[in-house]
């Protein structure tokens, strides 16, 4: 799954830089062409006239333009928006098919100024998509303007009207309101253009001073937009073989999202491949998991096995990988508690034979103490009881006698200790 994930991230690179490449017009790769032509022959450094021919070359093509020196720093670089009508559409909020336009010329540049702050403002930071727009006019005067809760112009007025704001177009930034599915989007070209800024910037860290001559195609994802960068990079003989980049930089806008637009397009370019792709990856990820879940369970047995004392059961060993390393393991721990238990099997045997002989001794050696000491309690009584000196004697000599054996039976049993 992690390689068919790598080809589908390589596939959506493809698709992206495909889109980048097929929306980059000719009047960009000619003027790029032409630039360099001109750099080359016309000029004998980075001056002010070629900055003006730069601009010149790319008035009628919106986008970011920039010139890079050989240190590459940004010595030039400009920002064209793509909408040249300077203008509100609005639409009436009981009736959405009765549309206006207000026309900025009817507005001072302090009053647009202010609507451009505010949008920018409400969307970007308080996430406001939709805008309504109050307004009054007085033979074709504006007397009355406000946007949500921001006035604009208060002046004499009679009848106030409210609208939807559908598009707003100035020299700063684009909003567009569809109402059918309340879906909007802004487009900052201040915001674009210092993005496209650090887009070459870092762009530079990559050259190292190489040239090609040619024009190269590249992009950059950034939220909804697509980064178009057409990009030219040469050796100027005239200039003492500096390397001169030349960049511009296009721009199309994705709704519901660049990314997830190019995503789909990958997707459906190649969606039988993928499918089939899955489904063998699928295929292998089971018989993968069966030959592993097969070991688990076999060493799972092993050791239930191992825990009843059956130390005979034998896994595995040939594998050199993680499974394999844990059966030789387990296999080395069957035989050492095998040993072990054997080993405390002989010691158990050998202190019950000890046990034995222990009981045994005590036992002969009790019945050897009775008998001296029954004949010397006897002999004792009858010297009580007699007054015969030779009977007396002969009963002492019998209790020495006794008191030898005894005394010999102790000593042996101190010899046995």
């Amino acid at each position: 799954m992690c390689v068919e994930g790598f080809h589908i991230y390589l596939d959506f690179q493809e698709t992206a830089r495909n889109i980048a490449e097929s929306n980059v017009t000719d009047l960009t790769t000619d003027g790029l062409l032409e630039l360099n032509y001109q750099l080359s022959n016309n000029y004998k450094g980075l001056e002010d006239s070629f900055f003006t021919l730069v601009k010149n070359t790319f008035q009628d093509t919106p986008g970011y333009s920039a010139v890079v020196n050989e240190n590459n720093q940004i010595v030039y670089d400009d920002f064209i928006s793509y909408d040249t009508e300077q203008q509100m559409v609005l639409t009436y909020k009981t009736n959405p098919e009765d549309m206006e336009v207000i026309q900025f010329n009817q507005l001072t540049q302090q009053h647009v100024q202010q609507f451009n702050q505010y949008i920018r403002k409400a969307y970007q930071e308080d996430n406001c998509k939709e805008f309504s727009i109050y307004i009054s006019k007085s033979k074709d005067k504006i007397t009355y303007l406000k946007i949500n809760q921001q006035e604009i112009i208060n002046e004499n007025y009679t009848s106030i009207k409210e609208y939807s704001l559908i598009e707003y177009t100035s020299k700063e930034i684009k909003y567009a309101h569809t109402i059918s599915n309340r879906d909007a989007y802004l487009l900052d070209y201040e915001d674009m253009k210092e993005k496209s800024r650090k887009i070459v910037e870092k762009k530079m860290k990559l050259y190292n001073n190489e040239y090609s001559g040619k024009v190269d195609i590249d992009y950059h994802l950034d939220g909804n937009n697509l980064y178009i960068i057409s990009e030219i990079y040469d050796s100027y003989p005239n200039q003492n073989n500096q390397t001169v980049g030349l960049v511009k930089i296009d721009y199309t806008y994705h709704s519901d999202g660049i990314v997830m637009d190019i995503f789909e397009m990958t997707i459906q370019a190649k969606q039988k491949v993928y499918i089939l792709a899955s489904l063998m990856s699928l295929c292998m990820s089971l018989v993968i998991s069966y030959m592993l879940t097969r070991r688990i369970k076999k060493i799972d047995q092993s050791t239930q096995q191992i825990a009843n004392n059956n130390f005979n059961v034998k896994l595995n060993e040939k594998s050199h990988d993680e499974l394999g390393t844990l059966s030789k393991n387990i296999n080395i721990m069957s035989q050492q508690l095998k040993q072990t238990i054997e080993q405390l099997n002989q010691e158990i045997a050998k202190v019950k034979e000890l046990e034995s002989l222990r009981k045994d001794f005590v036992n002969q050696f009790t019945h050897e103490m009775k008998t001296p000491l029954g004949i010397i309690n006897g002999y004792s009584e009858l010297i009580e009881e007699t007054e015969n000196e030779e009977e007396m004697d002969k009963y002492l000599s019998i209790i020495n006698e006794e008191t030898t054996i005894i005394n010999q039976l102790i000593q042996a049993m101190l010899n046995l200790s």
